[in-house]
């Protein structure tokens, strides 16, 4: 890699330092606003120290512009969202609210890929500036580190094609403005306005401003951290979880098509998504109300909602649920939310043409002289974007063997370990049959910090640096 794109990389790193150690801001205010002596220590120390060599490597680091390509994404991405969790555990760390550094930095990954399983048993006791940090890494990473800081700060040579392919989701990106940093900066705008508007409806429902703040961080990023120990059961609130409901599945849309909100249910995926959801929730909430498991058709709906979005909020202990809510719950994993959403998974998109490919192989094996085509939106998909699903597919699969294999290792019994491996890889959060990451050991917790950014990464952009070919400077 030549010296150029070195001090360029660096100059990014240097903007990620900065831009971190401005999101910590509100946690050192409110820690400072409680007196909570240790948690202000940690977040001025780490604040100052990331804004120093943050501008250091910012300002003072000439690089020219627009000398990184494609393949310098996957590095520049990569690295961002790996020191991002390094740094998010340190507040942990130095303020001794989880004095583990693998469960610091466990917890770091956890919130920056919205994942939301967590390693800490009693959440409640936690100071409540740690609790706000928490769930901003979150709303942090739900729409992207790199697209946030691109929003607000000039370019650093990474085009906004760089950025759509390594950092967000989905098998095609779209943009709405010709510019990715007007994009960008259009996005941060919509994500915001939604925030605004669950505090709101959460405070109306008499929730007070901490939980509100709290709440809606995890839920417009899809996360699913909460500041009590049953997580959202502690309010044990219809309207609540109503609200809560509505908001995790506007985060879990595709966000670009919330600005023509009229078109949004023309979109197959859209469709094919709530169809999910609402088959889903429906024979959940049905089944468990025969069984006399769980008589509320809310709880039932909301808990396959916040799988489905990838939110992982618990509102009912579903390890109890009858086994085939658990399965239906379990289905749900391998699906995610909607490409270009703040939420993960293998996305309703690629399931869906995935299942338009059986119907065409099925059709073919009958009348193997016709020619079909397969088509999403009413436009006929090109053989490159169906190669990169089927391709997808099979590594997401791959990866869930090879994580459920790496995971056995613990010996935890196999639901716990596959579902742990399905969880964090896919970015849910919790698992069947286990309450919590804490029963881990550190090497597990190691393997599913892996999956998390695997998953929240889509794969690829993190696998990539382990290929030869991608450090052979002859290669393009």
């Amino acid at each position: 890699m030549s010296n150029e794109k070195l001090k360029t990389i660096t100059k990014i790193l240097g903007a990620v330092l900065v831009f971190l150690a401005i999101m910590m801001l509100p946690s050192l205010a409110i820690s400072i606003y409680n007196k909570e002596g240790q948690c202000v220590n940690a977040f001025l120390i780490v604040a100052l120290a990331c804004a120093i060599f943050g501008m250091a490597g910012y300002k003072f680091i000439p690089a020219k512009a627009n000398k990184l390509k494609n393949r310098d994404g996957f590095l520049v991405v990569s690295l961002t969202w790996i020191i991002a969790s390094l740094i998010g555990a340190l507040p942990f760390v130095i303020s001794g609210a989880v004095p583990s550094f693998i469960d610091a930095w466990f917890e770091s990954v956890s919130g920056f890929t919205t994942t939301g399983a967590t390693v800490i048993r009693d959440v409640e006791v936690l100071p409540m500036s740690i609790l706000f940090w928490r769930s901003l890494t979150q709303w942090i990473g739900g729409l992207g580190i790199i697209l946030l800081i691109t929003a607000f700060l000039p370019s650093f040579g990474m085009t906004g094609q760089i950025i759509g392919i390594a950092e967000t989701t989905g098998p095609t990106k779209e943009k709405q403005t010709s510019r990715f940093a007007d994009t960008a900066k259009s996005l941060c705008k919509m994500y915001s306005l939604f925030t605004v508007a669950e505090f709101i409806a959460l405070k109306l429902c008499k929730m007070s401003w901490f939980d509100s703040a709290i709440h809606t961080l995890s839920s417009i990023s899809t996360g699913g951290f909460s500041n009590y120990n049953d997580n959202v059961g502690h309010f044990d609130s219809p309207l609540i979880y109503t609200v809560l409901f509505i908001f995790m599945i506007i985060a879990a849309a595709n966000i670009n098509l919330l600005f023509k909100p009229k078109r949004v249910l023309k979109y197959e995926e859209t469709k094919f998504f709530l169809f999910l959801l609402f088959v889903g929730g429906l024979l959940v909430s049905v089944f468990n109300f025969i069984k006399g498991a769980d008589t509320s058709f809310i709880t039932g709906f909301f808990q396959v909602g916040s799988v489905l979005s990838t939110t992982g909020f618990v509102a009912s202990d579903f390890n109890l649920w009858p086994s085939f809510c658990q399965f239906i719950l379990l289905s749900m994993y391998f699906v995610g939310s909607c490409q270009d959403s703040s939420g993960t998974g293998l996305k309703p998109i690629r399931a869906l043409v995935g299942l338009k490919l059986i119907k065409r192989s099925f059709k073919l094996k009958i009348h193997p002289n016709r020619i079909y085509r397969l088509t999403l939106d009413g436009s006929e998909i090109g053989n490159d974007v169906v190669i990169r699903i089927t391709n997808y597919i099979f590594a997401y699969i791959g990866m869930i063997i090879l994580g459920t294999f790496l995971l056995s290792f613990s010996d935890l019994g196999f639901t716990k370990t596959f579902t742990a491996c399905l969880a964090c890889l896919g970015n849910v959060g919790p698992g069947l049959d286990f309450t919590g990451y804490w029963i881990f050991t550190g090497y597990s917790k190691a393997v599913c910090m892996f999956l998390m950014l695997l998953g929240r990464l889509e794969i690829y952009t993190v696998l990539a640096l382990f290929s030869r070919h991608y450090w052979n400077s002859n290669r393009i």
